[in-house]
């Protein structure tokens, strides 16, 4: 009996001492940031230098960028965030969030670790954790019984206004010209009747005004108008017709429209979902393929272009957002791209540009074959450059210059973000870098004086940067982020005397590249933080991303420090990344980072999504502050919930209540539309939303007109035969007093 219990008292030590063993290699594994799983064997020999034999892939290399280590439908917020990959910065901020709470949990020392209990409560490490984006709120079905109502002509007026000026010059989704037209038309004393796609795509540009007027004050308001607007959209064309109607032009605009609209809502995976629905309606009637057909004029053909690199672009954002593969890959497409012009009449057959081949003379617009950085060698990207230079800046141009942007950082998603990678091994990855990295060289050297924002040496340009230049150095700034991340990733550990390997070379200058890029993506905001800049300048729909995206590299290369750099034999090594009086200095990478957590936190003030994103890195940077010893003087403690956020039925009053002096105007034709009073836009009702606009009888006649009348508008795009009667002066005093200097 007594040999019975010693061995069981045996067994059970040996089963203890196993578990301790286990916990023991867990903990060792996590401090020499080795990936706890099995990584695929490489197919190729590994240069001796290379990232993957000098570094862990524990803060986010491209291991395991193949696999998922979550059950994602297992509740409704793993659901409403969804599969979020490697080059999401949701997924870099899990990653740190992830290792510091591990940290936190096993205590900074071994033997701490031994008495952690198996049965204490698991490290939340599931990606919903870090997603501050609003996936996880619900979106109230609208209850929408006027879809055909239209606002007053001043309040039309402003949102139309609004949305030209902030969304359609990097979005050319719609046809400005032409919608106008129309626009007036449905306003005049002799009113054409829209149709139901014309008037969802016109309530969608309301609701998406409506966003960007909300979030623009200095606390939140009242989302009661977009809502209204979207409920309207939804009703008219957004609903059954995605499923049971064939597409058409109108439809893609109208899904577009409304992929962008729940992407300024932080709806990022209901957007992705969208602009998905949008994308393969567009290749449906072939907008992604050259047009030939001679019965197009050139307008014609420039607006389905501007059309699909418009929903090009939005399925880039979101899919770098999310993190999931882009299904508009190499070969894709075979459409030209956007014709730059000086004018809108240059798009018109018959006007004279100069000629890259000889730029002492002229030739037609659209004589010339405009192609992409990507696809042009050297010597034939500088003689298009030129070319692009000389006939000067416009809506159009700047618009070239984001999408073929936009081209390479599509490619590096696709290329460098690949899975194929951990097949082919690091060499191929390292030849990938360095090839995008000079295709994006090539395309910030060639950009037009009036759209650089680099100086000579690099440094920012002194002055206050325009629209224009401040979106493309955001967009720029996040490629260079999105191409280099791959590199910063934790030292591994000499297992012998605790000493951190160095880095190899390549690594070294792709994380200094990594952590200039988000450097400079700080410094194109404002020192101050400054709302209305943050809504009239910026790329308001995509700041946030930015924001977090070089936020998030900070604090990573923060939590890190510097590593050392292998040298060659005979050789100095290098200033390794983070040294002190580098530009990437421990310094200096705080004071940036302090900035974005002030702009994250005033962001914050109106926008939930900012707010939680600003909790997040607050709580990241004061756990770094703790080990590194680091001055968090100014940085915000906290920002509450923002006010009046909320998708309940209890509304505020309307932001939009503005005195009918402060509206643009448009010629002031008294139709239907326009018979209620300034004094009745502001009356809001909280039994609805609905209840905004007061109907009178004149107004719902004029509803009943709308629905029961032949739609005119309904046809194409493209329809010009369905304007008539419009006299060119008011067009023209139409274009001069909605759009102002923007026509395009």
């Amino acid at each position: 009996m007594g040999r019975s219990l010693s061995n069981a008292c045996r067994a059970e030590d040996l089963k203890i001492g196993l578990h301790v063993l286990r916990e023991l290699a867990t903990v060792v594994d996590n401090a020499n940031g080795n990936a706890t799983g099995p990584s695929p064997k490489p197919t190729v020999n590994e240069r001796p230098d290379s990232p993957s034999s000098a570094s862990s892939s524990s803060l986010g290399s491209l291991d395991g960028m193949d696999s998922v280590n979550e059950d994602l439908n297992r509740s409704e917020a793993s659901r409403a965030t969804g599969y979020i990959g490697k080059n999401s910065e949701i997924a870099w901020m899990q990653r740190l969030v992830s290792d510091a709470t591990k940290q936190d949990h096993h205590g900074v020392a071994l033997g701490d670790h031994l008495h952690h209990q198996p049965h204490q409560r698991p490290v939340e490490d599931s990606i919903a954790s870090t997603n501050y984006y609003l996936d996880h709120y619900h979106l109230h079905e609208p209850n929408e019984t006027s879809s055909f109502s239209l606002p007053p002509k001043a309040l039309a007026d402003q949102l139309l206004h609004t949305y030209f000026n902030h969304v359609h010059v990097s979005l050319p989704i719609i046809r400005q010209d032409l919608f106008t037209k129309q626009y007036c038309r449905v306003f005049s004393k002799n009113p054409i009747n829209p149709g139901r796609k014309w008037l969802a795509v016109l309530n969608m540009i309301f609701a998406i005004s409506s966003q960007i007027h909300r979030l623009s004050q200095e606390i939140a308001q009242s989302n009661g108008e977009e809502k209204m607007f979207f409920g309207r959209a939804k009703s008219l064309n957004i609903s059954e017709n995605v499923i049971y109607d064939h597409a058409d032009l109108q439809q893609i605009q109208a899904e577009a429209l409304m992929a962008f609209y729940l992407l300024s809502l932080s709806q990022i995976n209901r957007s992705w979902k969208m602009i998905g629905i949008a994308t393969r309606s567009a290749i449906a009637l072939g907008l992604n393929l050259r047009i030939t057909n001679e019965r197009f004029d050139l307008e014609s053909k420039e607006s389905r272009k501007r059309l699909w690199w418009s929903i090009f672009y939005l399925e880039h954002i979101l899919s770098v957002m999310t993190g999931r593969v882009s299904y508009l890959g190499d070969g894709c497409c075979t459409v030209s791209p956007p014709m730059p012009s000086v004018k809108p009449e240059c798009l018109v057959p018959g006007c004279l540009v100069p000629s890259p081949g000889d730029l002492g003379h002229a030739c037609l617009a659209q004589g010339y074959d405009i192609q992409w950085t990507n696809s042009l060698q050297h010597e034939h990207l500088a003689s298009q450059q030129e070319w692009l230079k000389a006939i000067g800046t416009s809506p159009s141009s700047y618009f070239f210059y984001l999408v073929d942007l936009i081209m390479i950082t599509q490619t590096i998603t696709n290329r460098v973000y690949s899975t194929d990678i951990l097949q082919n091994g690091w060499a191929q990855a390292e030849s990938r870098i360095g090839l995008y990295s000079k295709k994006l060289d090539q395309w910030v050297s060639g950009l037009h004086t009036s759209f650089a924002f680099e100086g000579s040496h690099g440094g920012p340009l002194s002055g206050t940067p325009s629209q224009n230049q401040v979106s493309l150095a955001l967009h720029y700034y996040s490629a260079r982020i999105i191409l280099n991340r791959p590199c910063l990733t934790l030292p591994k550990i000499d297992q012998e005397n605790g000493a951190r390997l160095p880095r190899s070379r390549f690594s070294n200058s792709t994380t200094l590249a990594c952590l200039r890029a988000s450097l400079g993506l700080i410094a194109v905001l404002p020192k101050q933080p400054d709302m209305d800049w943050a809504h009239n300048v910026a790329p308001w729909w995509c700041l946030l991303h930015f924001v977090m995206q070089s936020t998030t590299v900070l604090l990573l290369q923060m939590s890190i420090g510097p590593v050392p750099v292998k040298s060659h034999k005979n050789a100095t090594a290098e200033i390794s990344a983070g040294a002190p009086g580098t530009t990437e200095s421990r310094d200096n990478l705080l004071a940036s980072a302090k900035k974005a957590l002030r702009w994250l936190h005033c962001l914050g003030m109106s926008d939930e999504s900012a707010r939680r994103a600003f909790e997040l890195c607050n709580s990241s940077i004061r756990r770094i502050a703790l080990t590194k010893d680091l001055d968090l003087d100014g940085v915000p403690f906290t920002t509450a919930q923002a006010p009046g956020f909320s998708h309940s039925s209890q509304q505020q009053r309307s932001s939009l209540s503005v005195e009918a002096s402060r509206l643009p105007s448009l010629p002031q034709d008294q139709g239907s539309h326009d018979r209620r009073s300034s004094q009745q836009m502001n009356a809001y009702d909280e039994r609805g939303d609905h209840a905004l606009f007061p109907e009178s009888i004149e107004a719902q006649t004029s509803s009943a007109s709308l629905r029961y009348h032949s739609a005119v508008l309904d046809t194409d795009i493209d329809m010009q035969e369905s304007i008539s009667n419009t006299s060119d002066f008011a067009l023209e005093e139409m274009l001069l007093t909605i759009m102002g200097s923007n026509v395009q």
